[in-house]
């Protein structure tokens, strides 16, 4: 039985992945920004939102994972 943390959690999850997945789709091809417009800000679309993206994954796989049991390493 899912309770209320986890029906958000499941209806939030793929939401805002696929809000991140857009938004770096949208900074890649969609601004046409000229290369080293962004100065310092350019580590923030390459290194820290595929990291979130990351997160997302790894979140969504343990919520899958909850309802049969424990999580094994893979």
């Amino acid at each position: 039985m899912i309770n209320g943390a986890h029906f958000l959690l499941y209806s939030r999850d793929p939401a805002s992945a696929a809000d991140l997945l857009y938004a770096f789709y949208n900074g890649l091809f969609g601004v046409e920004l000229p290369p080293g417009s962004l100065g310092a800000a350019f580590f923030i679309p390459t290194a820290i939102v595929p990291l979130l993206f990351l997160t997302h994954a790894m979140m969504f796989r343990l919520l899958l994972q909850s309802r049969g049991g424990p999580v094994r390493p893979s």
